[in-house]
């Protein structure tokens, strides 16, 4: 990176090598947003400065992680998605079944628990007592 100008293409590239997170269909903004704000709390002298001790500070990519993604946590967050899951995805893989092993659904992220929560309270309401058997 030269100077001052804010390589925008290494840090996503360094973001997406270390973690996964991408910028796709979200638009740059909350990255320069972020970067911005901790180079300002660093007290980095420009952004080549920052990204230097991203790749030295394992405790500063993940303060700069923590800005870029959601960290928000309730019951029903995504009720379309929910909505998709419940009445179109589960009835679908269930006629595809060829056995009786449960369907596994993962909830990776979810800080406390209310988006799983909020699955097996969805699928309690559309399957009554067999959801816990589906």
């Amino acid at each position: 990176m030269r100077g001052d100008a804010m390589n925008l293409a290494a840090f996503k590239a360094l973001i997406k090598q270390r973690c996964g997170l991408t910028f796709e269909g979200i638009g740059e903004a909350p990255l320069v947003s972020g970067l911005q704000k901790r180079i300002t709390e660093t007290g980095a002298k420009n952004a080549s400065a920052y990204y230097a001790l991203l790749l030295a500070n394992e405790h500063e990519f993940h303060e700069l992680v923590a800005l870029l993604t959601i960290n928000e946590t309730y019951f029903y967050r995504e009720p379309e998605q929910l909505q998709l899951l419940v009445d179109c995805l589960i009835p679908r893989i269930l006629s595809r079944k060829q056995d009786r092993s449960p369907v596994r659904i993962l909830c990776a992220g979810c800080s406390s628990g209310e988006e799983p929560y909020s699955i097996a309270i969805a699928l309690r309401e559309k399957y009554g007592e067999s959801a816990a058997r589906l």
